[in-house]
């Protein structure tokens, strides 16, 4: 099951709150950096004072466009003035809002290289790695390693400062999306241990508790879930968690509770992932063999919802229920959708109905799809079962029978360390006595007797060239 909180449309909303660290407020805010020059060793000329505020009036009443050329105008006139540093970095904020984020990062980036004393050096931070970021999002290449780095950065230099919280959560969200899942782990469990009040603390319990369950860690997974709930029962992505706690649940091989929370969920009106939720509860109850009741639930995922990313999966395992169940009406009915959808279980869903017809004496229709299903097989790991199937088809024809016997010799010396091989040795073996060649009988027993010398079927064999040698008249033997 995907994370729901790494899609780009989830992300994009979290970062709102970071993206426009650092705009000014109003005429306040560029009071303020004029004054803080009074008392410095170098002063701003009248002229730079005037140039930067008119490009902070302009930002301050959203010109952000025009407000981009009066800083870059302000950093060409003035690239040694005291106020330069701080153009920089509003020149970025800026580029920000206009989601320029690839100018607006080497903005932020000159202002932390340049300038690592300068006073708004956290919000140069928070930006830069949110640039970092929001460029990862849309696809640039090596924008998450880059937006791990500055996070990272950030919660080190400023341990318990303004946006040491927000620097754990996307440096984990960067691990993450990286597939650093242990360093991502650990970046949220900083957060949670050291942040106890984080606006981020729901999102880094999720995002930790998936963490967890995907690395293997599913007693871990459970406790996080647990808090979670415990802490946001009402929480709109809460029946997600309920249902990822249901998964630590069934891989504890606690079958019977999965199956009854994965029940629960999947009876959430309206919730997104119900195919989800139907289809893990009933690998629960086929994990405790009952096979029909699970059939039935594979059955509603594919006839419900026939977008489901499920729904090959879903025919296929309704299938293989029914068939295991002895339901063969219904069996035939979902292994034939399965077998003529193109998909990689049509080889082994031809291969179950190649059996059902077989169990039906329908041999002329099993052997002639299973001769059908072989051309178009590939390289299947159930090519060698359909052979199987069509050998077996042919046999209990008793016109076409003798054409099973090079079929079963040829599977067995192609495919001999397949789990069906010994027995189509034998069934060759046993069909050669069948059309009393005997001394192919023999020839089949003989290369049985040396390759599988401990197979289940060795007294069978043994008979059968017992019974060969004998009417050939070779009585020793």
């Amino acid at each position: 099951m995907k994370r729901l909180m790494t899609t780009a449309k989830w992300a994009v909303l979290r970062l709102a709150m970071l993206l426009f660290a650092g705009v000014p407020a109003g005429s306040l805010e560029l009071g303020q950096a004029l004054a803080q020059e009074k008392g410095k060793a170098a002063v701003s000329s009248e002229e730079a004072k005037k140039s930067f505020a008119d490009a902070a009036t302009l930002q301050n009443n959203n010109a952000f466009d025009v407000a981009i050329e009066e800083w870059e105008k302000f950093l060409k006139d003035y690239p040694k003035d005291p106020l330069a540093p701080k153009a920089q970095h509003y020149l970025g904020v800026c580029q920000l809002q206009l989601k320029q984020y690839d100018k607006a990062a080497a903005a932020f980036q000159a202002v932390i290289a340049n300038n690592p004393k300068f006073e708004l050096i956290e919000d140069s931070y928070i930006n830069l790695g949110s640039s970092q970021y929001a460029l990862a999002l849309a696809g640039t290449a090596g924008m998450y390693e880059k937006a791990a780095v500055t996070f990272a950065a950030l919660a080190r230099q400023f341990p318990m400062g303004k946006y040491a919280d927000s620097a754990l959560f996307y440096q984990g969200e960067s691990q993450y999306a990286l597939g650093k899942k242990a360093e991502a782990a650990a970046a949220y469990e900083a957060l949670l241990k050291q942040f106890e009040k984080t606006k981020h603390r729901g999102e880094a319990l999720y995002a930790l508790g998936v963490a967890q369950e995907e690395l293997g860690k599913y007693p871990e997974a459970g406790a996080t879930y647990d808090i979670y709930l415990k802490e946001l029962p009402e929480n709109p992505q809460a029946s997600e968690v309920r249902m990822r706690k249901a998964e630590t649940v069934l891989q504890a091989g606690n079958f019977a509770a999965a199956e009854k929370m994965f029940a629960d969920v999947a009876a959430v009106k309206g919730f997104p992932q119900t195919d989800h939720a139907i289809f893990r509860q009933a690998y629960c109850v086929a994990k405790q063999d009952k096979f029909e009741g699970a059939a039935g639930l594979y059955a509603r995922v594919a006839a419900e919802f026939p977008k489901s990313v499920y729904l090959p999966e879903a025919t296929m395992a309704a299938g293989r229920c029914f068939y295991r169940a002895d339901k063969l009406e219904e069996a035939a009915a979902w292994l034939a959708k399965a077998a003529g959808a193109g998909t990689k279980d049509s080889a082994e869903a031809g291969h179950w109905l190649c059996r059902i017809h077989i169990r039906g004496k329908k041999f002329a229709e099993a052997a002639d799809q299973a001769a059908k299903l072989i051309a178009a097989a590939g390289d299947s790991p159930y090519l060698v079962n359909l052979k199987l199937d069509q050998a077996d088809a042919l046999y209990e024809i008793p016109e076409r029978r003798a054409e099973s016997l090079p079929l079963y010799a040829k599977l067995a010396a192609d495919h001999p360390k397949h789990e069906v091989a010994p027995q189509a040795l034998y069934n060759a073996a046993f069909t050669a006595l069948e059309l009393k060649n005997y001394g192919e009988g023999q020839k089949q027993s003989a290369a049985f007797l040396s390759a599988y010398p401990q197979d289940k079927l060795l007294a069978d064999v043994k008979y059968v060239a017992a019974e060969c040698n004998l009417q050939l008249k070779k009585y020793p033997e």
